[in-house]
């Protein structure tokens, strides 16, 4: 069985997704003010109407937490990153 509905067909998905969105925010980025324009994180910020600093200082340690926190369930899951007789989708 699939944990969490890890299979590559929703990783490929996922990572679309991904591209698609990075893309989003550099054409937002340079929307707002050329290349020197906000990043990311100062757009969520400007959205949010919150001091971008706070923000730029919480995101380190919350990506390590979250990249933990899935490292650690697949290998609690075992065998990461590869499920039994899944079918190729390239």
């Amino acid at each position: 069985s699939n944990f969490g509905g890890f299979t590559k067909a929703n990783e490929v998905f996922n990572g679309r997704l991904a591209m698609l969105g990075f893309t989003a925010a550099l054409l937002q980025q340079l929307r707002l003010g050329g290349v020197s324009g906000p990043g990311p994180i100062a757009q969520v910020a400007t959205f949010l109407d919150s001091n971008p600093s706070a923000l730029y200082d919480m995101v380190p340690m919350a990506f390590v937490a979250w990249s933990v926190l899935w490292a650690g369930l697949a290998f609690v899951n075992g065998k990461p990153g590869s499920i039994e007789g899944e079918t190729e989708i390239y």
